[in-house]
């Protein structure tokens, strides 16, 4: 592939980002600090949203890893539908219960010993709810019972949710009024700019040692942050895909054409979202 081809260590555009090599513009940096304030006071919710593909994800690996270095419980649940008892009842299986109930106050008691144990072992108890916009109001509403679990002031479990803007909507109606009461830091990843879109390209490039080969004309940056919408997921397959037409045509220096070629054949294989594309027919 383009790697060995134009002699790179790596992959510069993987499509799961590898958060030890972060291009972290300010509200990645705000989101990141936020999350590690979280876990370092023990204390309320932290609300980290975005748009699909702006790293999220990423945030929470960083998190992950800075709980593993603190010894601490860091659990992950990937968010569904669930309601309320479905909810607490997976986190009863993820906290080591072979047989969770579907009772609502069976699933609390357990939660609370295995949250209390962990405590007295001075390993503080990290939830991190993924994709949370997908949680139902009943599964909000429950969620204020974990929320509330305190021993001497101080919450058993540090919560955080993440999710797209819509979990903000949801959170911010009058029945959730108590757990909006309990976050203590929201944030939004926001896409990048312009000009932080060429910074993120040319710091992948780098980490995996191009060398200007292939050389990218300083127009190709401002194309392909219109076309991504400055969402990293985007980004990294266009220009991957980019290097490899460069590959297939043995390109020393990409064009802005070479970039439409791309951007054509993206668009015409349907792997851009519905606003790229009809963005892209509006340029064109």
């Amino acid at each position: 592939m383009y790697m060995e081809y134009y002699g790179l260590s790596g992959d510069p555009f993987r499509l799961a980002n590898d958060f030890r090599n972060l291009y972290s513009q300010p509200s990645f940096v705000k989101a990141s600090s936020y999350l590690q304030y979280g876990m370092q006071s023990g204390d309320g919710i932290v609300l980290i949203t975005g748009k699909a593909g702006t790293g999220k994800t990423t945030v929470i690996n960083t998190v992950l890893y800075e709980a593993r270095l603190l010894s601490n419980q860091a659990s992950v649940i990937e968010c569904v539908d669930f309601d309320g008892e479905q909810l607490l009842s997976y986190y009863a299986r993820l906290l080591g219960d072979e047989n969770p109930s579907q009772n609502l106050t069976d699933s609390i008691l357990w939660i609370t010993e295995s949250l209390l144990k962990l405590n007295e072992q001075g390993r503080q108890p990290v939830l991190i709810l993924d994709e949370a916009h997908h949680l139902s109001s009943d599964a909000l509403t429950k969620l204020t019972l974990l929320a509330n679990q305190q021993r001497n002031g101080q919450s058993l479990v540090q919560l955080f949710l993440v999710g797209q803007p819509l979990l903000w909507d949801k959170i911010n109606q009058p029945e959730h009024e108590q757990l909006h009461q309990r976050l203590m830091a929201t944030c939004e990843v926001e896409p990048l700019t312009a000009d932080e879109t060429r910074e993120y390209i040319l710091q992948n490039l780098q980490a995996v040692g191009w060398n200007n080969r292939p050389a990218i004309a300083s127009n190709v940056y401002t194309e392909v942050h219109r076309s991504s919408l400055g969402i990293r997921r985007w980004i990294n397959l266009i220009c991957s895909r980019l290097m490899l037409h460069a590959m297939a045509h043995d390109c020393q220096e990409l064009e802005l054409q070479d970039l439409c070629e791309v951007i054509s054949d993206l668009i015409s294989e349907r792997l851009l979202p519905q606003e790229i594309r009809e963005s892209n027919l509006l340029a064109a």
